[in-house]
């Protein structure tokens, strides 16, 4: 790939960082244009979250968590897993500025809902509701 980018003479705009300490991937992921996550398969999304949530739009393949995490047009684009696709949608991105902006500005907001205190809410409401039917099923 390295060489690709090479012979393609887009070196300069594509890099290559291999894995980085958590510590660091904030910065990473707002200095970027755009994140790109081919995955097959994909549980949740957590890169595509990070991403997000530095205000970084995602384009990625239309596979599992994936799909619940980009929003299609509005945060990013999900696409086949299919090389043609992802160029399309990232040369569509780059030379939008307007639009790479306007998936900037919704991307963070996009994401709230996966911090920790949200889904520690969600999953209090959860037990709440849990309990709430046991009680209404024992006074039965």
């Amino acid at each position: 790939l390295k060489q690709l980018t090479q012979d393609l003479d887009i070196s300069r705009r594509v890099h290559f960082l291999g894995a980085r300490p958590q510590p660091e991937l904030p910065a990473i992921y707002s200095a970027a244009d755009v994140t790109v996550v081919p995955s097959y398969h994909e549980s949740f999304g957590l890169v595509a979250v990070e991403s997000l949530a530095c205000g970084t739009p995602v384009v990625a393949t239309s596979a599992g968590g994936l799909t619940t995490v980009v929003r299609q047009g509005e945060t990013g684009y999900l696409v086949p897993r299919c090389a043609g696709f992802f160029a399309t949608r990232l040369d569509m991105l780059l030379r939008d500025p307007d639009l790479l902006e306007q998936m900037r500005l919704a991307a963070r907001p996009s994401v709230l809902k996966f911090s920790w205190g949200s889904v520690a809410d969600q999953v209090s409401d959860v037990y709440e509701e849990m309990i709430s039917e046991m009680r209404r099923l024992v006074a039965q």
